[in-house]
């Protein structure tokens, strides 16, 4: 198995409907890159796995992703190379938002 570093993601209510903040612990190495793609299930990401086609994100910008989704987050290099890995889901039923119709 080729086991890569782990990212702890939390997703909390945006400040427009429809939109998560998303903060990951440890922040990046200095020129390493995020990114991110939401999916209906958590991802599982190897050494091996390339993000280049991900979406990628500066790490303060809020995502759109609806509820019970996965924000799944990569920190990778410029060979777009998982390096660390980690997912949260979209849980925001205790949020002020109303529910959905």
């Amino acid at each position: 198995v080729n086991s890569i570093g782990s990212l702890t993601v939390a997703a909390a209510e945006g400040t427009e409907q429809g939109n998560v903040s998303i903060t990951v612990t440890p922040e990046k190495a200095e020129g390493q890159l995020y990114k991110i793609k939401v999916t209906d299930e958590p991802l599982e990401v190897t050494s091996t796995t390339n993000v280049r086609l991900w979406t990628s994100w500066n790490g303060t910008d809020e995502i759109e992703a609806e509820e019970g989704k996965y924000v799944n987050v990569v920190e990778c290099g410029k060979n777009y190379l998982a390096d660390k890995f980690g997912y949260a889901e979209v849980n925001l039923e205790n949020s002020e938002l109303d529910p959905e119709q």
